[in-house]
């Protein structure tokens, strides 16, 4: 910005250049007097910059940055020459921003501020709004049909405070680091092609309307059920920290490179095949998976870096009858791209023992049929360099004990950091077994809630399974 000079600043005037109707924007800093603020406004407009304590300026716009020393806490920007259709008052220690005089801007970026409330309802043209790092404890959008460029991340936002209007089409949708527990409607994000929202409390996402899409985060939230459907363009997908069980890449994801899945409660990873001619980074470790949701380690000639380990027991029946067939093909005959594999297994009862192919168990193409009965039985599986891959324990022709334990109706059971907590409506035997089928507590407990200390890992409460972390 350079100033204008007051002959020229006249000139304009009685030649009746000057906006009639001036847009202005009036701001409250807690920067202290002598401290700088930087501005900047679209290069088509001058400005008159006015201080509550009567001191003005008068600038051109370039579009370039303004560096300014505070006067007074209150600074009223308004329009001499053009109109107000971009505004830039990042980390400018403001507390108040009055946009009610301002009905032509379209760009606003105020992050990094102080603001507890922002009206942007005399704002219908906007279409990028960036406030990230600010107090807004909600943020009403619901004027802005054209709503293009939207950040809200870091304000500390609970529940669903962000009010989008039905026909705004956000490309950029960027509300991380708040306390959200919902992303927003399909409808809303058909367009969008990056969507950070991270470290929140949000349990769905269904983004199968959201063909564009290149980059998706959601990292750090409740996330059980998350529906993709095609995405031709997603590069990037980080779903790590989450509740998922499931994801299905198969409507098509070719250009995807990296995918972070790993802390999660996943036991499949469903891949379109077609992942394997760009995928460069995998993070699936933290779960509970088998060999068939693991994509190779070189896939075309390409070299696919996987993290894996520590991976949870897969899941299976805890238990199988004698002469007749059990099928483990599934998990041990295909990989993560669909190709066949050469896995190799163990059997191995809860004593220790190898059971012996031919004595104990018959098997062809991965299928079994056991012949012996045994208790606390491990499958493992191993896959060239996959290793150390084992199902939760499994009895053989022998009832499970957990099975025989009534689960009360008024039983509930949860895991936190290092605690399993046991909710009883009335004294009930209680059985605690790990994934291992060791039994960490059998006995009768009394009504209330119950918490044990225990390592982190998956454990079944009278049928009931939990994870601690």
């Amino acid at each position: 910005m350079r100033t204008i000079p007051l002959l020229l600043s006249a000139a304009l005037w009685s030649a009746g250049t000057l906006c009639l109707h001036a847009d202005e924007v009036t701001l409250t800093t807690a920067k202290a007097i002598g401290d700088e603020l930087t501005i900047a406004v679209n290069a088509d407009a001058a400005l008159r910059l006015t201080w509550g304590n009567g001191e003005s300026q008068e600038f051109a716009s370039d579009g370039s940055m303004l560096t300014i020393p505070v006067r007074h806490p209150q600074l009223t920007i308004t329009t001499t020459v053009g109109k107000l259709t971009r505004l830039y008052v990042q980390d400018c220690g403001i507390s108040v921003l009055d946009l009610a005089k301002a009905p032509n801007l379209e760009e606003l970026y105020a992050a990094d501020n102080l603001l507890a409330t922002l009206s942007i309802t005399d704002c219908p043209n906007l279409q990028t709004i960036d406030v990230q790092n600010n107090r807004l404890a909600v943020l009403d959008a619901s004027e802005q049909t054209d709503l293009y460029d939207i950040n809200v991340a870091g304000n500390g936002m609970e529940g669903t405070p962000l009010r989008l209007n039905t026909s705004a089409r956000p490309v950029y949708y960027v509300v991380a680091d708040n306390s959200l527990t919902s992303l927003s409607s399909s409808t809303i994000l058909t367009k969008a092609r990056t969507i950070w929202a991270q470290h929140n409390a949000i349990t769905t996402a269904s983004l199968s309307t959201a063909a564009d899409l290149r980059s998706l985060c959601l990292s750090d939230n409740k996330v059980r059920s998350l529906t993709l459907g095609e995405k031709p363009m997603l590069r990037h997908l980080w779903v790590d920290n989450n509740l998922l069980s499931t994801i299905d890449m198969t409507k098509g994801a070719p250009v995807l490179t990296t995918m972070a899945a790993d802390h999660n409660q996943l036991t499949t990873i469903s891949w379109d095949a077609a992942c394997g001619d760009a995928l460069t980074d995998a993070y699936l470790h933290d779960n509970a998976m088998m060999l068939n949701s693991m994509p190779p380690f070189k896939y075309h000639n390409r070299d696919i870096h996987i993290v894996y380990q520590p991976m949870a027991p897969y899941a299976v029946e805890r238990v199988y009858n004698l002469n007749e067939a059990c099928d483990f093909a599934p998990m041990l005959r295909k990989g993560g791209f669909g190709t066949t594999i050469a896995s190799t297994y163990k059997l191995i009862d809860g004593e220790g023992n190898t059971l012996v192919k031919g004595t104990d168990y018959t098997e062809s193409g991965r299928v079994f049929t056991f012949l012996t009965p045994h208790t606390g039985v491990v499958l493992t599986g191993n896959w060239g360099t996959f290793y150390s891959f084992q199902t939760t324990p499994f009895n053989i022709g022998v009832p499970d004990a957990i099975d025989e334990v009534a689960t009360p109706a008024a039983l509930t059971v949860s895991g936190s950091d290092g605690t399993l907590a046991i909710t009883l409506g009335q004294a009930t035997r209680v059985t605690v077994c790990d994934v291992q089928g060791r039994m960490l507590h059998v006995g009768t407990l009394c009504a209330g809630t119950h918490r044990l200390a225990v390592p982190a890992g998956l454990y079944v409460v009278n049928g009931v399974k939990a994870i601690v972390r």
